[in-house]
């Protein structure tokens, strides 16, 4: 039994039309298509960028994000918006700097010697890497590697989704004086069981969608995953069993349970599914157990 996982998180004619949309949505002028491999110059205040939308096209198709266009699509989401992640490659002796990345009222800093993180960032890369290890070390035969890939993209499923919240419970603080005074809020920026606090994301941000959100199959397969997650986290057995045709099942789940579950929640309160680690997320390639 092997696990094949296609290489590419898109093809060429939806990764082209994600760029197109980035581009559109920041008022950048799309070049015909024979020109996308020219580079285009964008002049800001302080400085020039140069853009090149072929390249922007296989970044998406192999990453299932765009890359220039996306950190500037992103850092204009009003409850995503990404901090700026900073590191700098060891030290040079005697040089010693601080680096500091602010968001709302929220401010930290790092020094030279240190990285700094966007949580959500990190995490869509967490499940794309552990995604891709779990079939290449099964293929391998490593099962103690296999297992420890696909422990660890389960893990980073269930927290994403869990950061997500959380992104939007810090926001929540600025906008409302005291959350505590509305059951929704209060839940959401708690300790809560995860479903509680996604119910009440809907209610907060989505209740139109309400009387349909426990029907969604992306509900439904998030569910799913987390569950798979508890048997490790919270056993009550003294086994975990890991077949191949359910792994294959649960790293498809990732797409659909986690990616697209967000995108749809996104949708539904009225704002875009297009930020880069959702759309990363919910493209991850496809995997199918075979012989």
């Amino acid at each position: 039994m092997k696990l094949v996982r296609q290489e590419r998180y898109l093809g060429r004619e939806k990764a082209t039309k994600h760029v197109v949309h980035l581009a559109k949505s920041l008022n950048i002028p799309v070049p015909k298509y024979k020109n996308f491999g020219d580079d285009l110059s964008l002049k800001s205040e302080h400085r020039e960028f140069i853009v090149n939308f072929k390249d922007e096209v296989e970044h998406t198709i192999n990453s299932g994000k765009a890359n220039m266009l996306q950190v500037w699509f992103d850092a204009e989401d009003r409850f995503l918006q990404p901090v700026i992640e900073m590191s700098m490659p060891g030290s040079v002796e005697g040089l010693s700097c601080e680096m500091t990345s602010t968001l709302g009222k929220h401010s930290v800093s790092v020094t030279n010697q240190g990285a700094l993180e966007a949580p959500e960032k990190a995490l869509a890369r967490d499940i794309c890497y552990f995604h891709k290890e779990t079939c290449e070390l099964y293929n391998s035969w490593d099962i103690e590697g296999f297992s420890r890939s696909f422990r660890g993209f389960l893990h980073s499923c269930v927290s994403l989704v869990d950061c997500f919240l959380f992104r939007y419970a810090f926001h929540i603080r600025d906008l409302i004086p005291d959350p505590s005074e509305y059951t929704n809020t209060l839940t959401l920026d708690s300790q809560a069981a995860i479903m509680d606090r996604i119910d009440a994301w809907m209610v907060t941000f989505a209740a139109n969608e309400l009387g349909n959100f426990k029907s969604w199959k992306e509900r439904s397969q998030f569910i799913e995953l987390k569950n798979k997650r508890n048997e490790f986290i919270h056993p009550s057995v003294p086994t975990v069993v890991f077949e191949p045709v359910e792994v294959a099942k649960y790293l498809n789940y990732g797409s659909t349970g986690v990616g697209k579950l967000l995108g749809k929640m996104r949708r539904a309160s009225s704002t875009t599914d297009r930020i880069g680690f959702i759309h990363q997320v919910a493209h991850l390639p496809k995997v199918v157990a075979r012989k």
